[in-house]
């Protein structure tokens, strides 16, 4: 195996070196371990559709421990973007069907390569990477023996394909016999599509009813075709009612970008009708008028005179506008806010060479509620601490009704009890026209900014639809656990931040709150033996600089007073008050504030010798 110093791994030198690696590999203790990829391409532009990209990493071995391994990253022309490295933590292996021993209280576990690295397509710098090719280099060498060494090429690629609908075609006649009886339907509805394809593109068509039901449902894999032609006819060959039809298209590509089309002015006639109305099938009298085009048929706009109706699921009318010698090119219509919500229908009523004509109706839905959305977790904690142990936490989302979405939002979003005006959105997903069925988050906020420890996020989903109505959903709150993270990416120093949550009283004495904190920090720690155990209290930036110091420093000496008579040998940790002279952030607005009022516990490695 070769390594460079570059990738974050040691460097081994020697071809003498290089053969017993290869020997290594094929030792008979040596795990047998298979190493893909998810995906070829991926999208990482917080729509949740194919966000993230990861290695999965099978093995004969449960955990499959390391010496130390890498997941490098590098560009096109070979920069490194970012490295994911092993979980270095100095820590006492656990107790467990393979480990009944009582390990020592200073032996120190083997790092573990996790079944399942994810990259976010993020650079080191927190921010999102451009869209080109990328090379993911998994290096690392197994306990038992053995070695993995594995490029995997991928493309990232965020922008949506653009696509087109248009129906040339857009009436189907089903003719009138002189006994008033309607015939089958003949010849064909014809829509032009257009979208770009390639390997990794899948397409779905379906025919759907004025309410939204399916009808028919095509698929197709690579590429598209030019045009889709329908009969007018079920699966099963039986003709559909003459009545107003539609169609969606649905176009996602191989990075995961997805667009979804629709062509609402479509119909299955009784009768050659001479003028159809097309427009969006989705209306809220909140929003722009109701806007409809006339497409003539046959026959032209002139006619000796016309009016416009707007009917109601009843059957009656609701609005009537009149006119002479010419159809407009289309009508609009403003709704009122208490008309009762459901689908409605739109025609005109034409006088034309001493005629009266009556328009197929278009079909739409006037909605006055909203499309309902629907919030749930995989679960209420997670510590994304870079540990690979309970590091991500999946949002699953959906919704209800008959207008679908056009745009939605997912916010993240920090609250406080301790700082009622605090709603700090940390992080947000968003997309187009399709709702993903759920979201991963690894915790990472703008600006590559991470989770500190019992913090509590509520997700907010806002979904607006078609009709342009907004609803909006509160979802279970989500707490991070005690977050011990590397104070350096792939370092063993580690650090634990909690925010200032009313742990202690106005003389900076911990109260019972503030003593649940220490409990749960020395539960976390029981197997950190190795680590020397600084205890830090910082203040926020407002208030007299004196009085910050004291008070920081009151609060740490009372956690340290905590720690008398626990297993924490007092001699290997040491406390400070630090004031404000580290500051997290240097703003004093609300959200920094709170970060910068925060309680730190840092494991420090001092490169501790065991006493015989």
């Amino acid at each position: 195996m070769r390594i460079t110093k570059s990738s974050g791994f040691k460097s081994y030198r020697g071809r003498a070196l290089g053969l017993l690696l290869l020997a290594v590999g094929a030792l008979q203790g040596a795990p047998r371990v298979d190493v893909t990829i998810s995906y070829a391409e991926f999208s990482p532009d917080g729509d949740g559709f194919q966000d993230h990209v990861w290695i999965n990493v099978r093995s004969s071995e449960s955990p499959l421990y390391a010496n130390d391994w890498v997941l490098t990253i590098r560009d096109s022309e070979g920069n490194i973007v970012r490295q994911i490295n092993a979980d270095r933590r100095k820590i006492r292996p656990a107790r467990g069907v393979g480990n009944l021993f009582l390990p020592g209280k200073y032996e120190i576990q083997p790092a573990i390569l996790p079944e399942r690295i994810y990259w976010n397509g993020y650079g080191k710098d927190g921010k999102p990477v451009r869209d080109g090719a990328y090379r993911l280099s998994l290096q690392g060498e197994f306990k038992s023996g053995g070695y993995v060494n594995q490029d995997f090429r991928v493309r990232i690629d965020t922008k949506k394909p653009r696509v087109t609908l248009a129906a040339t075609t857009p009436v189907l006649v089903r003719a009138i016999t002189p006994d008033g009886s309607i015939q089958q339907p003949r010849g064909e509805i014809t829509i032009i599509q257009r979208s770009p394809a390639g390997a990794g593109y899948n397409f779905t068509g379906q025919i759907l009813s004025a309410d939204g039901d399916l009808i028919e449902e095509r698929k197709w894999k690579d590429r598209l075709p030019t045009s889709i032609s329908w009969n007018g006819r079920e699966p099963g060959g039986s003709a559909v009612d003459p009545g107003n039809y539609g169609y969606r298209l649905t176009v996602r590509d191989g990075a995961g970008n997805v667009v979804r089309v629709e062509e609402h002015g479509i119909y299955v006639t009784a009768g050659a009708p001479d003028i159809v109305l097309r427009g969006n099938r989705y209306y809220s009298p909140s929003g722009p008028n109701l806007s409809l085009e006339t497409v003539a048929i046959s026959g032209g706009l002139s006619v000796s005179g016309y009016e416009f109706q707007i009917l109601d699921s009843g059957g009656d009318v609701v609005y009537r506008q009149g006119g002479g010698s010419r159809l407009p090119p289309g009508f609009t219509w403003k709704g009122n806010s208490d008309m009762s919500e459901g689908y409605y229908r739109a025609r005109v009523i034409m006088e034309r060479g001493g005629r009266r004509q009556i328009s197929p109706e278009f079909v739409f839905y006037l909605d006055q509620s909203g499309t309902q959305p629907s919030l749930s977790l995989s679960s209420s904690t997670f510590t994304p601490d870079h540990d690979f142990i309970n590091d991500t936490v999946t949002l699953e989302t959906s919704y209800s009704g008959p207008v679908p979405v056009q745009d939605w939002t997912l916010s993240l979003v920090i609250v406080s009890d301790a700082h009622p005006d605090l709603k700090e959105v940390f992080m947000a997903f968003e997309g187009k026209t399709l709702l993903p069925s759920s979201i991963l988050w690894d915790g990472t906020g703008y600006e590559g900014r991470d989770l500190e420890s019992y913090e509590t996020i509520i997700p907010v989903l806002s979904i607006r639809n078609e009709a342009g109505r907004i609803r909006t959903i509160e979802g279970s709150p989500l707490r991070t656990g005690v977050v011990l993270r590397p104070i350096k990416d792939g370092g063993v120093e580690l650090v634990a931040r909690f925010p200032n949550k009313n742990y202690f009283d106005e003389n900076g004495v911990i109260n019972s709150r503030g003593a649940e904190v220490v409990d749960a920090i020395l539960g976390r720690i029981n197997r950190h033996q190795r680590y020397f155990l600084r205890v830090e209290c910082h203040s926020a930036i407002p208030g007299r600089e004196e009085e910050n110091l004291e008070r920081t420093e009151e609060m740490a000496y009372t956690i340290f007073q905590k720690f008398q008579g626990t297993y924490w040998p007092l001699d290997r940790m040491t406390y400070m008050g630090a004031g404000e002279t580290e500051a997290l952030y240097e703003s004093n607005g609300l959200f920094e504030s709170y970060r910068n009022d925060r309680m730190e516990f840092r494991l420090e490695d001092d490169n501790f010798v065991v006493k015989e």
